[in-house]
């Protein structure tokens, strides 16, 4: 990828799917249905299409809301009741379950992707390492609920494992970026120090300190910082 494609992409993030959601703000998770239950939202004068998108969205909030809280595998009645909608409208919006995973995770990337950067190179490296595992940490924490969900569906859908597929090359892309300098010191054995960081620096990485070893995210910070810096002694 030349520096200006990877530009583009940088700022675009992974695509956003034919099922993108209305782009909403930031702060961990997606935000709460704000309706009361049994009651539309909308202002008066609202069109459909609005109404349709507001609905979708309240949807695609509760899916995540469900596997925030713990849920692994939230079915369309457990989705319904926490929308406040039936299940009828909810596969009214999405065709099955997968398309609203497909749907949650285009609105994750669509949220938090304008988050991180290739951080520059020409800046000290352990700047750039610094930088790279703030962001990470931060996008990682919030989108960590559907991805675990979307690897467990990535196997039966190739739609949404190409989504996650996308997102991996994109972080891989930016890890390229911001640590040029020293991927073309190391000569032949470049592309293996790229894929050695990919590694140090994923979700993966990541999601079994925080999941499995129960560090802390300050701790967990400390951990990939202290891996890349080492590979890249």
């Amino acid at each position: 990828m030349n520096a200006q494609a990877s530009s583009r992409r940088a700022n675009a993030g992974p695509r956003r799917g034919s099922q993108a959601i209305e782009r909403r703000g930031g702060g961990r998770g997606t935000a709460r249905a704000a309706a009361p239950r049994g009651r539309a939202a909308g202002g008066r004068g609202e069109t459909p299409k609005a109404r349709g998108e507001r609905t979708r969205r309240r949807v695609a909030d509760a899916l995540v809301s469900l596997l925030e809280e713990g849920d692994p595998s939230p079915t369309a009645k457990t989705v319904a009741a926490r929308a406040a909608v039936s299940v009828r409208l909810v596969f009214h919006h999405f065709e099955d379950m997968e398309s609203l995973y497909r749907a949650v995770l285009s609105l994750q990337a669509s949220q938090y992707w304008d988050t991180v950067r290739s951080v520059p190179a020409d800046r000290p490296v352990e700047d750039r390492i610094d930088q790279t595992v703030q962001q990470r940490a931060k996008l990682f924490d919030a989108v960590g609920a559907v991805r675990r969900a979307g690897v467990t569906l990535a196997s039966r859908q190739p739609d949404i494992a190409a989504q996650i597929a996308e997102s991996d090359a994109q972080l891989r892309s930016w890890l390229e970026e911001t640590f040029a300098p020293e991927l073309r010191s190391a000569g032949r054995e470049r592309r293996e120090l790229l894929f050695a960081l990919d590694t140090a620096a994923s979700w993966e990485a990541w999601d079994r300190m925080r999941r499995t070893e129960h560090l802390s995210a300050a701790a967990s910070r400390r951990v990939m910082a202290r891996t890349i810096r080492s590979l890249l002694a």
